[in-house]
């Protein structure tokens, strides 16, 4: 295991954007992305990014922290599968703490090499 890692992966530039070191962030909506037909969440495949996780929900567990988004991340539903969780105090669906994930890339998209955005960046294109 690494003494030190300075990034945890993002989007674009990764010093000066929204996307810069999302699998530090509790906030899975940040670490997914579209490729093809499929939305991934990125810190699965980032070889720290469990680890990170996993370290992070440990450490909100011994404080006793309970914050819904937090305790969302924490969920492996949430992390793993996208199931979506909301906030307790939200009535309406306006703020899910996960996106929908479905893991599973075409083996087209793959050895094609399709390029993944984050779902708000992805490229509108033209007819």
């Amino acid at each position: 295991m690494p003494s030190f890692v300075h990034k945890s992966g993002g989007w674009g530039n990764t010093n000066d954007n929204l996307y810069s070191n999302v699998c530090f962030m509790p906030n899975v909506t940040m670490q997914l992305y579209t490729v093809g037909g499929a939305t991934l969440n990125m810190c699965q495949f980032h070889p720290l990014g469990p680890y990170w996780r996993r370290v992070f929900c440990d450490a909100i567990a011994v404080m006793g922290v309970r914050i819904m988004e937090f305790e969302a991340f924490c969920d492996d539903e949430c992390w793993y599968r996208g199931k979506r969780q909301m906030s307790v105090s939200s009535v309406s669906a306006q703020h899910p703490f996960c996106g929908t994930v479905n893991g599973t890339l075409s083996y087209i998209d793959y050895y094609r090499r399709t390029v993944g955005y984050p779902p708000a960046e992805a490229p509108t294109l033209l007819k």
